[in-house]
């Protein structure tokens, strides 16, 4: 992708900044955002090398999708006027105000789940592939999602040195917010990754990636893993009809609520109401802000309850047990 306007070199210089950062989905988006701030200004023939508060107004105006998503490219163009600033061009910055999210999750049912591990159990190796291990990968890469909760790119980011085979942890590094932290996994799934990791000759390799790509070291691509799970899906029939306004469709973010929903149900069963201030779960998903854990929580408690106990005996031995002190 190539920028054109009065700032593509600046654009350019400040994404090359963040791709050093890693994390290919980080990456994409900023692209995506920053592409069309660059058009924008090709739009309105901007030759001055200023940005004004007026002219950020109006672009905001030109954005659409969901108010969440146009926080978040206001954001980005936020950490780019830093930039801006730091090196001397006058530029003005915007606030940035919380955009409460409207997205709707899909939630798998126990025959979806089970459906869902079947096929990715038995996932082809397409012929003439530029990821080899795909279809060994798939079936491991959905177990972390479902039983650790992890963002499909905290996964995919993952080298062996952050894979403590001894004690069953993993070190996210590469997270959103860029604070690391420690997920450790239930003994069922710990002992389904070592026997992977085995199988992927992966064990003293600390540099090769856990879900590797065209090679070893190179970290396998967000968009053959969306391929590749959208080909599941669809050869388990599984779909989405009446989408409602807000709904994205079964995904592979649609696991991290699964998560969520057992965590709760945990909570429940210990006889404790868990909510968005327990620190537990905030910290294990890696949220700063509750608020960010309230939007999971309280997405739709009708959902919950219809859908909750129906993998309740699926997920029991896969999803690690989170453990409340007494009040």
């Amino acid at each position: 992708m190539t920028f054109q306007s009065v700032f593509a070199q600046e654009i350019s210089d400040f994404m090359t900044i963040k791709e050093a950062e890693g994390g290919m989905d980080h990456v994409y988006r900023y692209r995506f955002s920053l592409a069309s701030f660059d058009k924008y200004l090709m739009d309105i023939h901007l030759s001055e090398r200023e940005i004004s508060e007026d002219l950020i107004a109006e672009w905001v105006k030109t954005l659409g999708g969901k108010g969440k998503t146009i926080s978040t490219k206001i954001s980005h163009l936020r950490n780019f006027i830093k930039y801006l600033r730091a090196i001397g061009i006058p530029a003005f910055l915007p606030n940035l105000s919380r955009v409460p999210s409207t997205y709707v999750p899909y939630i798998f049912s126990e025959d979806e789940l089970n459906a869902i591990f079947s096929v990715a159990d038995n996932f082809p190796q397409p012929d003439q592939s530029p990821y080899p291990y795909l279809h060994i990968e798939m079936p491991m890469l959905l177990r972390l999602l479902l039983g650790c909760g992890l963002r499909r790119g905290e996964a995919l980011s993952l080298i062996m040195r952050d894979v403590d085979l001894q004690h069953g942890v993993l070190t996210l590094r590469k997270t959103k917010g860029k604070k690391e932290r420690l997920v450790p996994m239930d003994s069922s799934l710990f002992e389904i990754l070592r026997r992977y990791c085995t199988a992927m000759e992966l064990i003293g390799y600390p540099e090769c990636c856990l879900f590797p790509g065209r090679t070893l070291t190179n970290p396998l691509a967000g968009g053959a893993v969306q391929t590749a799970f959208r080909s599941i899906l669809a050869l388990c029939g599984i779909v989405l009809a009446a989408k409602e306004k807000q709904q994205r469709g079964p995904c592979l973010h649609c696991f991290r609520h699964v998560f969520v929903i057992k965590s709760i149900l945990q909570a429940e069963q210990e006889g404790r109401s868990l909510n968005s201030y327990d620190i537990v779960l905030p910290t294990y998903l890696g949220h700063e802000d509750f608020r960010d854990t309230d939007e999971y929580i309280h997405f739709n408690t009708a959902m919950l309850t219809e859908s909750g106990v129906a993998f309740e005996e699926y997920t029991k031995g896969i999803i690690p047990e989170v453990l409340y002190e007494e009040e």
